[in-house]
């Protein structure tokens, strides 16, 4: 038994080592760049973007939302996730219940994909939340953009994605 062990390591002492963005770390979970595609998934960490707390409890128009995003509007830079292999994109798009500035503010979303394709552009404001679904055929990185429009002297206020997630 103890021989046939040794042959066993030695025969892939000399194999390479999987690529870092397979590898699972010592934890057990996946790399956060490398998402399985089994069933649906809620967004996690976006490969770019900065300042997004993901995976969150938020309330939209009193609906709870436990596995949401949600970040500054507007935003400085485009966020974008790792959706390769996936094939819809669904959330509920609207601003926290409990967001600072927002009376008065319209949020419009812009999503699109590595290319700058747009594939929707959705409007909220507090109180009205909008649904969001896009199909994901031949898309990569879902990228989002967000702008602020309002007259209450506020520069910005958060914006969430409601449980958004890929399937």
């Amino acid at each position: 038994m103890m021989l046939l062990a040794l042959a066993v390591c030695k025969k892939f002492a000399g194999a390479a080592t999987p690529s870092t963005s397979a590898q699972v770390g010592v934890s057990g979970s996946p790399n956060p760049g490398f998402s399985p595609i089994n069933g649906t998934v809620y967004l996690g960490i976006p490969i770019d973007g900065s300042s997004v707390d993901t995976k969150i409890d938020v309330q939209i128009s009193g609906t709870d939302y436990p596995y949401s995003s949600r970040f500054y509007c507007p935003n400085s830079y485009p966020i974008d996730w790792n959706v390769a292999g996936y094939s819809t994109f669904t959330t509920t798009l609207g601003v926290p219940d409990n967001a600072s500035g927002a009376t008065g503010a319209t949020i419009t979303m812009t999503f699109s994909d590595q290319n700058g394709k747009v594939l929707s552009v959705n409007k909220t404001a507090i109180g009205q939340p909008a649904t969001v679904h896009i199909p994901l055929s031949g898309v990569d990185r879902l990228v989002i953009s967000c702008n602020r429009t309002a007259n209450n002297g506020g520069g910005y206020n958060f914006v969430a994605l409601g449980n958004a997630a890929v399937s």
